[in-house]
């Protein structure tokens, strides 16, 4: 079983696993919740596949996931970087 941080990653051919590794989630993830990658934190949303980069000016994300940073509301700002919807 892998760290919090780790993502387990089972290599062979087919349906047969030849080698179980563990490799450390990049900045910002954290294992999920079935231990088979990693995903972006709240606040973070993927980037290029292997990175999670801190969610753009007047948007906000708030599960831990590899879904996309989404847009305030209209009419809204994100006055404080936050992960809540609430902080729009």
């Amino acid at each position: 079983m892998c760290h919090l941080r780790q993502r387990h990653l089972q290599r062979g051919s087919g349906n047969v696993s030849t080698m179980s590794e563990c490799h450390f989630c990049w900045r910002h993830s954290e294992n999920n919740a079935e231990h088979t990658g990693c995903d972006c934190n709240p606040g973070f949303a993927p980037e290029g596949g292997f990175a999670c980069e801190s969610c753009a000016a007047d948007t906000y994300k708030e599960m831990r996931d590899k879904s996309a940073c989404l847009p305030c509301r209209a009419n809204s700002q994100l006055v404080m970087q936050s992960f809540l919807v609430e902080h729009c």
